[in-house]
């Protein structure tokens, strides 16, 4: 996903910033008010959108779609470390909302392995100094 965001950068709006340090505080129950938090969720919530919005364009680009068999494969691992897993099957499948996150799970997956399968390796020559090098200015 860094390399994704590395060779694709955007101009994210500052409004779906917002609405995601928002969403972000409200599930973390994380308190307003300091600066050092402030500032790391609003590059958090830069980073989720930014991928979001370009994981979005690669499902539409490419046409990637989440097979209902695949949805629930998904479903039923999760149900498996339940006592009752059937009931947990069920429990998915009865509201759209929590099934809708499975789903969202299994796309983002989905997309995972078609960027894995797209992508291109390429051999760089490099002495040990210069990896070294490289690796202190990128922490």
């Amino acid at each position: 996903m860094d390399a994704l965001l590395k060779a694709n950068p955007i101009d994210v709006p500052r409004a779906l910033i917002q609405q995601e340090v928002n969403a972000l505080k409200a599930d973390e129950k994380v308190p307003s008010g300091s600066p050092e938090i402030d500032e790391k969720l609003e590059e958090v919530g830069r980073r989720r959108v930014s991928l979001g919005l370009l994981l979005a364009e690669i499902v539409k680009q490419n046409q990637i779609k989440v097979e209902p068999k695949k949805l629930r494969e998904a479903v039923e691992h999760f149900a498996s470390t339940y006592e009752k897993p059937d009931e947990v099957v069920r429990w998915y499948y009865s509201d759209k909302k929590r099934l809708g996150e499975v789903e969202s799970f299994v796309l983002e997956n989905e997309v995972v392995d078609w960027l894995i399968s797209s992508a291109t390796l390429k051999d760089v020559s490099s002495s040990f100094d210069a990896l070294i090098k490289q690796g202190q200015t990128s922490a």
